[in-house]
């Protein structure tokens, strides 16, 4: 699990299957906007803004759209821009000297706080905990600023969530961590689901068909006490709520529409959300498929574009979690997601189909493919091996560098923690466990919560099963991606997943990603497992990293 109580006061709802050919998602979805122009710099020397965080907009006075520059100017909400110009945020804007940006984090503070129902989203308290990030609860690298009683109430309900694999054995269920590392869960005809309601105080929901078949009292041990816990009765079983939405998934595609099918898991039980743009074409055959009443259309588009940010990290500071540019293919850019090794080398990790179709499915010694921070800094001088897969069920690329001799994780131009365990397929509590990601277009961190553990996709570029999503707003560039989670001291991390596409969602675009077992298994490599910084360039020196499951 995520964490807070482990370390310090640290400081989703859906399922989303993109599908239909004619889906706004690109032929690399989240692999980045033609050729943004990079700011000067040098090699060795960060390049700096002039007011870090504060853009073309400076300290006071009006924020207009196009001040953001084009990494930001399509992705931050209008209510965002007007709250950063607010007198409330005056003397956090003022006191602002992080890289990433203002504006920026409004709009992650807002999208984040409105995901659970204890996080207050006014301009004056908002101002606050940016004003006070210096000494407030958060942790500022995460970009995750709270007050005392919010993180009192985020520590609890983390605590929380580490119940539901017991609750899970109270109902009778197999716990997934006993499961085999390949195995996925097979559940019986009475389970609708468990997950946290983040909306609605944070209980845990118990859904069954038959409540009278299993033991309340069980549950409420299990959970702790009862005020925990609600059960509740749902019409239609786990296996045969996702058999339905298959079905109207394979009737979307066979009707070549644009569509995005979302399982939300709601206080009362689980739900579909159909995005679209077309509503008026599901009419006809819609309520053949499904019940109306587990139903809710969404009039939406499904497409995001945006660019990076134009930073050049030293020599000293190159670590994962930074965007990087692929030649060939400049026109592109991806994100560092995490280090790995073999024997032999030390590797960047990131996702397979970044850079040009030859390197996607490739596997040699290569002269020509390069990968470059803020087409600056060379990250592969000289030859440099590259195992790629890049097809259904597969997006995970490994390139030999020099500079993937440390598995410190960006977080806003400090080190956050060394990466030391790989998570496995299957363990996460849907709803309840949280990731964080620096993100390429932002070069910042951003946290959402797992939302499912078996994605499926038929989206063209996006086809697949068995991904995970999570509820992070993703955009072209973040491809490539290491989802991590705190586990314990705030030295380590865990590798969650390498980001592979956006996807459509009510009010952004979430992210889903191969999980960090598949990317394990499918390039052949372990990740770089250390408790500190490791001064040695040699990858036989990395050990292996022990086998968990969370």
């Amino acid at each position: 699990m995520f964490s807070i109580g482990r370390l310090l006061l640290l400081a989703a709802l859906a399922t989303i299957t993109m599908i239909g050919t004619t889906s706004a998602v690109s032929a690399h979805p989240s692999q980045g906007d033609p050729g943004a122009p990079s700011e000067p710099g040098s090699e060795g020397q960060d390049f700096k803004p002039e007011h870090p965080g504060l853009g073309n907009y400076g300290r006071t006075g009006p924020i207009e759209r196009p001040d953001l520059g084009p990494d930001l100017a399509a992705r931050v909400s209008d209510r965002a821009i007007a709250m950063a110009m607010s007198p409330a945020l005056a003397q956090a804007r003022e006191s602002w000297d992080e890289e990433f940006d203002f504006v920026w984090q409004v709009d992650y503070q807002l999208r984040f706080r409105e995901r659970v129902d204890y996080m207050a989203t006014d301009a004056d308290h908002i101002g606050r905990i940016m004003s006070n990030r210096s000494k407030n609860v958060g942790i500022e690298r995460l970009g995750l600023f709270l007050d005392v009683d919010e993180a009192k109430e985020f520590n609890r309900r983390d605590k929380l969530g580490d119940r539901i694999p017991q609750v899970r054995k109270a109902i009778g269920e197999d716990n997934e961590e006993d499961l085999d590392e390949e195995a996925l869960p097979e559940y019986g005809p009475n389970f609708g689901g468990i997950w946290q309601d983040q909306l609605g105080g944070g209980d845990i929901i118990v859904a069954v068909v038959d409540p009278s078949k299993v033991d309340a009292h069980a549950i409420n041990r299990a959970a702790g006490k009862a005020s925990d816990v609600r059960i509740v009765q749902v019409d239609h079983s786990w296996d045969e709520f996702n058999s339905m939405r298959d079905a109207v998934v394979a009737e979307i595609v066979r009707r070549d529409l644009d569509a995005a099918v979302l399982i939300n898991s709601t206080g009362t039980g689980r739900r579909l959300e159909i995005v679209t743009p077309e509503p008026d074409l599901l009419d006809p055959w819609l309520a053949s498929v499904v019940p109306v009443e587990l139903v809710t259309v969404t009039v939406g588009e499904n497409d995001r574009i945006s660019s990076g940010p134009s930073y050049t990290h030293s020599a000293a500071d190159q670590q994962a979690g930074l965007q990087i540019e692929i030649d060939p293919g400049y026109a592109t850019f991806c994100t560092w997601g995490v280090s790995g090794h073999t024997s032999t080398y030390n590797y960047i990790v990131t996702a397979g189909h970044c850079g040009t179709s030859t390197y996607e499915n490739f596997s040699g010694t290569s002269y020509a493919f390069e990968i470059q921070q803020n087409d600056t800094f060379d990250l592969t001088p000289g030859p440099s091996y590259v195992h790629s897969f890049y097809g259904y069920n597969q997006d995970a690329k490994r390139v030999s560098s020099q500079y993937a001799d440390n598995n410190c994780y960006h977080a806003d131009g400090h080190c956050t923690g060394f990466i030391r365990y790989r998570s496995l397929n299957n363990s996460w509590e849907v709803g309840s466990d949280m990731t964080c990601a620096s993100l390429g277009t932002t070069n910042a961190w951003e946290c959402g919560w797992i939302a499912e553990e078996n994605y499926v996709s038929t989206s063209s570029a996006c086809e697949g099963n068995q991904w995970v999503r999570y509820t992070i707003d993703t955009s072209p560039g973040d491809s490539g991606s290491g989802l991590v989670y705190w586990s314990g001291s705030g030295v380590q991390l865990a590798i969650d997943a390498i980001h592979h596409c956006s996807v459509a969602a009510s009010g952004g675009l979430d992210g889903i990603g191969m999980t960090a077992y598949r990317v394990k298994q499918t390039l052949g490599f372990d990740y770089n497992c250390a408790s500190s910084a490791v001064t040695s360039r040699s990858a036989s020196n990395w050990g292996s990293c022990p086998t968990i499951n969370r």
